[in-house]
């Protein structure tokens, strides 16, 4: 038998019947592994049942995204002997709002990254309890976690959240917080920009500095719409205000890009725009077969011993073994000086044989060249 050294499935409480609602702490395991998928963002189903089976209609239910779970804690876990060790195991803990519900209640809870252990329906050994001033959350309009508000809690400390003088200590509320309504302590806007965890401004909204805005463009005090010409890298453009799947004009050179399209050269090498190619930059590139030659480019031929795919990439039209060779009498080329494939010219080739191309009687077999062509 598996057993969980905190167990989930505690005695049961009865629940009294509620003349409201009220806030029910509840907690659920779950296998750690596939939670890690669970990324911020990710919304969870709470649903409460009368039934152990979790079959019938549920009595509650509410979505909670996974960062405003108030703890998930790992469990740790004893298998007996030669018993299926559990897999690794965390536990939610949060409290549900507005829970009516009487009686014997089960949780289930359903989302991407949630696999139950100890099965999907688990009973919840908890008492549903009104909302009160010792509860240690903040609820029923409290400023802060127990304390401000319209209600009889006692008044916030120094550093707590208020929203009026009335609900501190000190009866002086300064900082505010960043959901308060109000622009306070260093916020530039409502509840929004300065040196605080508030929400960046967005455009309209007033700043002092391009940090208090959403795009990052502060002018005027204002925060601006993002543009190709607010010197600020934003919209998603590669570098400032240039590049990117934007009108903003393309990028210069190394400067920061993403694809060639980001560049004025077309060349984006390791995140950086790069010159095009050419003829003279020391590089094989621009389907060069080596550095600065050859290739169907229209840099100059490359000489004897270049790197070259055909014998069109070098000077003297032989590739073998893909690199440039000298020319021969045997290469079955007219190259060197030959007037025809591999004889003739200024060589110490053989002579033309007759109807072979020629420049002059020394070309021919014959010693007879006429109209080009050995006689």
């Amino acid at each position: 038998m598996r057993l969980l050294k905190r167990s989930l499935l505690a005695a049961l409480l009865t629940l009294p019947c509620l003349g409201r609602a009220a806030d029910l702490p509840v907690r659920y395991a779950v296998q750690e592994k596939p939670l890690k998928a669970a990324i911020a963002g990710t919304s969870l189903t709470f649903e409460l049942f009368r039934d152990p089976a979790c079959a019938t209609t549920a009595v509650h239910s509410a979505s909670v995204l996974i960062e405003n779970v108030t703890f998930i804690t790992k469990i740790k876990q004893f298998t007996p002997k030669g018993d299926t060790k559990l897999p690794s195991t965390d536990e939610f803990a949060v409290t549900l709002s507005g829970v009516s519900a009487d009686g014997n209640v089960y949780l289930k809870v359903t989302g991407t990254g949630v696999v139950p252990v100890g099965g999907a329906c688990q009973a919840q050994a908890a008492q549903v309890i009104a909302p009160n001033c010792v509860d240690g959350i903040r609820n029923q309009a409290e400023t802060d976690v127990d304390c401000g508000g319209p209600t009889t809690c006692l008044r916030c400390a120094a550093t707590k959240s208020c929203n009026a003088n009335s609900d501190c200590q000190s009866n002086a509320c300064q900082a505010g917080v960043c959901t308060d309504g109000f622009t306070d302590g260093t916020e530039t806007d409502v509840d929004c920009g300065g040196m605080n965890m508030c929400p960046r401004c967005a455009d309209g909204k007033a700043c002092t500095t391009g940090g208090d805005c959403q795009n990052s463009s502060c002018s005027g005090n204002v925060c601006q719409a993002p543009s190709c010409t607010d010197m600020v890298r934003n919209d998603g453009e590669t570098d400032v205000d240039c590049g990117g799947t934007n009108a903003c004009p393309r990028c210069g050179i190394h400067q920061m890009c993403a694809a060639g399209s980001d560049c004025q050269s077309g060349l984006c090498m390791g995140g950086v725009c790069e010159p095009a190619p050419n003829c003279m930059d020391g590089m094989v590139n621009g389907g060069e077969t080596d550095v600065d030659c050859g290739g169907a480019t229209a840099c100059p031929r490359c000489a004897n011993g270049f790197n070259c795919l055909a014998g069109s990439d070098c000077l003297s039209s032989v590739c073998s073994m893909s690199r440039c060779q000298t020319p021969s009498c045997t290469d079955m080329i007219r190259n060197g000086g030959e007037s025809d494939v591999d004889c003739g010219g200024m060589t110490m080739c053989a002579r033309c044989a007759t109807g072979k191309m020629c420049t002059v009687n020394g070309d021919c077999l014959s010693s007879i060249c006429s109209g080009g062509t050995c006689q």
